[in-house]
């Protein structure tokens, strides 16, 4: 995550996005909007990964976003989780 944190980027990094990593020729790494499909497989620079920013600002490889949601869901409905009750309501 270190290391995620610490590439380049030009644009706001909000929870919930996939960003892509891309390494230029001198070797620093930088993240994109665009995806390598985006450039029609055909990215200007080596493409190193894509990675969802999660709330605690944390990353997910995206080849695991969808076990990670389904761990998470999971332990939503072990612990009873659903949304805050509106005043009044018991």
């Amino acid at each position: 995550d270190a290391e995620l944190h610490r590439a380049r980027c030009t644009l706001q990094k909000r929870p919930g996005h996939i960003y892509h990593l891309y390494r230029d020729p001198e070797g620093a790494l930088y993240f994109s909007l665009l995806s390598p499909e985006d450039w029609n497989g055909n990215p200007p620079h080596a493409h190193q990964g894509s990675y969802r920013l999660e709330m605690d600002m944390s990353w997910t490889p995206a080849e695991t976003i969808a076990p990670r949601d389904a761990q998470v869901r999971a332990a939503q409905r072990l612990l009873g989780s659903r949304e805050p009750h509106e005043e009044g309501d018991s």
